[in-house]
């Protein structure tokens, strides 16, 4: 199936969203709180039994994906728990959409090279220039060599081995500039992932011992399979915890995960860049609900809005751990099923993320300039 013949649903506006979030007292985050940390399945908590004690009533099975998953019966085991402070990104490594916390970049990258699943490169917006005149160029290369000089003496200092700026003087690249597209990551492939902080101190217990439950269980589960256990290296003293994830781009053979089609349906046609030996496809992007509290109600919105609403959003974040073999390793993480906008504690404007820049002192030629430009003993006058 092409990207275009997707149909996607229709979710609420940024605006409207803002409109519905529903003010937080500390007594309505109680009562949210204790409603929305759970330890269940898609039925909700499993009734008059503890979170822990459901936990340890769990088994192990192994998903379609080749993973392996808690499951209560025939169910699989769902984690739900109310946050805040949440930090919102997509790490992606194969074309021109980047997002990460509060900004938001469109654009078109040029792949150099195929593709490779597990490879990955850093893609940059560069320009590379030389200067005008020889006296520019003579000034330009003093700068380099005094800011090369600075950063060596700062090396030694931090006993650290200096590499320095490959483009320098000698270099045809020179002067080069950049900025990056794309974040690199040798460690996972494209993911959605929002990192959240429990609501209370009460809740971060809760969290930490369910988190420790479900590392025991995977440890035991390893030692019997005969696996080293490598863990979740996102745990409680992780200032990413808790960490939840879900791939962008998934094997052409996987099951897609539960959600719906991405609002951004491959804007910059990254499939047909990566070309056919990547075998790969588009996921599905986590279902996002906002509450109505007033009307008992749900709306959909999208997931890529999530970051214009603030830190101090209240989110409810259904997730599901996910045990995984790599290098002979087994790991773990949290898998992000589905997000529930519950409200905001202090509702604030949400600012663009099209546009972040400071003004700088500009440059301009005077009337009365005409005759000199291009020497230096007349330069342009500065002016604001």
């Amino acid at each position: 199936m092409s990207t275009s013949d997707i149909e996607i649903d229709p979710v609420l506006d940024i605006s409207d969203v803002q409109a519905l979030l529903y003010p937080l007292s500390d007594t309505r985050l109680a009562k949210l709180s204790k409603g929305a940390n759970y330890v269940g399945t898609t039925d909700g908590p499993v009734a008059n039994e503890k979170p822990l004690v459901t936990l340890k009533n769990a088994t192990i099975e192994l998903g379609a994906d080749q993973a392996y998953y808690l499951s209560l019966g025939d169910q699989r085991l769902e984690l739900s728990g109310s946050t805040r402070r949440h930090y919102y990104r997509v790490i992606f490594c194969t074309g021109g959409f980047f997002e990460k916390s509060q900004h938001r970049r469109h654009g078109m990258v040029c792949l150099s090279k195929a593709f490779r699943p597990g490879h990955w490169r850093q893609y940059e917006w560069s320009i590379s220039a030389q200067p005008i005149s020889e006296e520019d160029r003579v000034l330009a290369v003093n700068i380099f060599n005094a800011i090369n000089e600075k950063f060596e003496v700062f090396a030694k200092s931090k006993d650290i081995k200096f590499k320095g700026n490959p483009n320098g003087p000698a270099s045809s690249m020179f002067i080069f500039t950049k900025r990056s597209v794309l974040i690199p990551n040798t460690a996972v492939l494209d993911e959605w992932s929002i990192s959240a902080q429990p609501i209370s101190e009460e809740d971060r217990v809760l969290a930490v011992n369910i988190f420790n439950a479900i590392n025991e269980k995977f440890e035991v589960f390893a030692k019997s399979k005969d696996i080293k256990f490598k863990g979740n290296p996102n745990g409680p003293a992780s200032s990413m915890f808790i960490f939840t994830k879900r791939s962008v781009l998934i094997p052409n053979t996987a099951v897609l995960d539960e959600g719906r089609a991405s609002d951004y349906p491959d804007p910059f046609s990254v499939l047909s860049r990566l070309g056919p030996e990547a075998d790969m496809k588009f996921n599905r992007i986590p279902e996002v609900l906002l509450m109505d509290h007033a009307k008992k109600d749900t709306k959909p919105m999208s997931f890529h809005d999530l970051h214009l609403l603030g830190s101090s959003t209240v989110l409810q974040l259904i997730v599901s751990p996910r045990a995984y073999v790599y290098k002979g390793e087994l790991g773990w993480d949290f898998r992000l099923i589905c997000v529930k906008v519950l409200g905001k504690k202090d509702l604030a404007v949400a600012l663009s993320p099209s546009k972040s820049v400071q003004k700088r002192r500009q440059v301009f030629l005077e009337d009365d300039d005409d005759d000199e430009i291009g020497h230096r003993n007349s330069r342009p006058r500065l002016s604001n």
